[in-house]
């Protein structure tokens, strides 16, 4: 019997190389068939380093289909779905089923690989996977640099799920879907039918996240340089990376980590 096929649609920016190695071999672990990517210029990254990133992810891994319209590196975030969807739609069917993640993060499903996942989706009439976030931490909860040829679980075995965490999508049945799935991957926009949103499976996932590291801190903060002037006035954005940034300097195993907590940051 042929397996679903099943494609990955990762956002990434040059700060998500060293994070690169784990997250194609976890990836094609599971089964995933291909993969789909805009890479995009972050504010906060440094402009000279963009160009260079892309030809060395380009050469490292070929089987990624890549994004590569007019004036990519001015694309604004928030256009990376619609920018990744529409070259999916170029290659694949309308009904492929999507793994939505950014390069931190790993999701880990009901059953052991994705042809079990998918089945189980189409027995039950269920249209998409969700679930929560584990934030993963170094073993001894301080920050320490990603080694791109070192596993990923090992130099980050502890977890936090308090550590502002929020659900995320992991696996859609469509590329509408997906087109849908909003920033973050976190919900659908409000636009989407409700009988979609409650065809959710009665099974949830689990997302690994890996960015309570140096690398993440030090992306933290230039987002809350950028975020912190008048232009964001009134976003909750310069609240959101103030919060983080303040957790990045305590101990992350041994504060007693509650929601109480974090709203007093």
């Amino acid at each position: 019997m042929n397996k679903t096929p099943v494609y990955v649609a990762v956002r990434l920016a040059p700060d998500d190389e060293d994070m690169l190695p784990n997250f194609m071999k976890y990836y094609k672990s599971l089964g995933a068939s291909g993969f789909f990517s805009n890479i995009n210029y972050r504010l906060e990254c440094d402009r000279e380093k963009f160009e260079p990133f892309v030809e060395r992810v380009k050469q490292a891994y070929p089987e990624i289909i890549f994004n590569t319209g007019p004036n990519e590196i001015d694309q604004p975030e928030v256009k990376n779905i619609e920018r990744i969807y529409q070259l999916m739609k170029s290659s694949v069917t309308e009904n492929s089923y999507i793994i939505p993640a950014d390069a931190d993060e790993f999701h880990q499903y009901p059953f052991e690989t994705l042809e079990n996942n998918i089945r189980y989706l189409k027995d039950s009439q269920f249209l998409y996977i969700k679930g929560f976030t584990l934030e993963r931490v170094s073993a001894t909860g301080n920050l320490t640099n990603i080694d791109p040829h070192l596993d990923i679980f090992e130099q980050y075995p502890g977890s936090n799920k308090y550590l502002f965490s929020k659900p995320k999508i992991s696996l859609v049945s469509n590329l509408y879907m997906y087109r849908q799935a909003g920033v973050g991957h976190h919900d659908f926009f409000h636009g989407v039918d409700a009988e979609i949103r409650k065809a959710i499976a009665d099974r949830t996932s689990i997302t690994h996240h890996f960015r309570w590291n140096k690398q993440g801190r030090d992306r933290t903060g230039k987002w809350h340089s950028l975020f912190s002037n008048q232009e964001w006035k009134g976003w909750s954005l310069p609240e959101e990376t103030r919060k983080r940034l303040k957790m990045y300097e305590m101990n992350l195993l041994e504060s007693n980590w509650t929601e109480e907590l974090f709203n007093s940051l």
